[in-house]
Formats: C-alpha cells, structure tokens, sequence
C-alpha cells in the first residue's frame, strides 16, 4: 500500500497552497498599489483646476432641492429626479456638507469605484488566468501580430 491510501498527505500539496496564496496577496497589493495611484492622480487632477460653471450651477440647483424648491418648476435643471434622489441620499441622510471640496471628493470617489467596478468586470468577462495574458484579447494569439495592410488583422497578405 502507498502512504496515501493510509491517510497521508501528500508533500506537495503545501507548496501549491502556499503559492496560491502568495498569488493571492501579489494580486491584492497590485490593486492596492493601482488603487493608491489612480488616488493621488485623482485627487491632483480635481484640486489643481478651477472650478468649472458646471459644478457650481449643479451645486445650486441641489442646495434649491434640499431646501425644499420644487424640481422643474422653481429649480430649473435638465437633469432627471434620480440624479437629486441620489443627491438628498448623499447630503441629507448621509450628511455629506454640499461644499465644493465634498463635491470634489464625491467626484473622486465614483471615478475610482467605478474603476473597480469595471476592472471586476473585465476580470469576470476574460477570466482570471487570461487577465495577465498580453495576448487576452484573443485566444489564439492573433492580436499580438500586426494586422496587415488589407486590415485583416491575421497576419495574412493582403491581395
């Protein structure tokens, strides 16, 4: 009888636990680093420009809802109700103060989740073993050739 018919274990089950592991923490401090990144990038880009037209008239027409001015008939504004539905969530309930840095900061906070929602996404369409791949757009590799000039895309000669 071999030692695994008695209960055994087998040695190198270990080894690809610990490697799958590892993989596990290399994958979540990638994010974290891309996350701490898009963060910094983020948060330069919003507070190192003016203030645009847009933001502040929005910022009126929220500050006219939470008071609680009609929409459309003593707020003006081409945007539907979910919009200030979200906002009153945000400034009302969540007690967000309607300031031009939270504003700000709101705005970076849906870009990033929002990157994170589509880099699941993106992950759950190709796959886990295929998001590290530089040939994921295809399977069969195709897409790491250059297309030819007939634009076939295959490495085939045009006619």
């Amino acid at each position: 009888m071999n030692g695994q018919a008695h209960g055994e274990a087998r040695t190198d089950e270990p080894r690809i636990r610990t490697r799958a592991q590892g993989s596990l923490w290399l994958g979540v401090a990638a994010v974290l680093l891309f996350l701490a990144v898009a963060l910094a990038y983020a948060w330069l880009t919003v507070f190192s420009r003016p203030m645009s037209p847009d933001e502040g008239y929005l910022m009126i027409t929220v500050q006219g809802f939470l008071e609680g001015a009609p929409l459309y008939d003593s707020v003006f504004t081409q945007y539907g109700p979910f919009y200030y539905f979200y906002e009153w969530l945000v400034h009302a309930v969540v007690s967000v103060p309607l300031t031009h840095d939270a504003t700000r900061m709101l705005g970076i906070a849906h870009w990033l989740a929002t990157a994170v929602v589509l880099g699941c996404a993106a992950r759950a369409m190709i796959g886990p073993r295929m998001a590290y791949s530089p040939t994921a757009a295809t399977q069969d590799g195709s897409a790491s050739s250059p297309p030819s000039e007939g634009g076939e895309g295959r490495g085939e000669e045009a006619s």
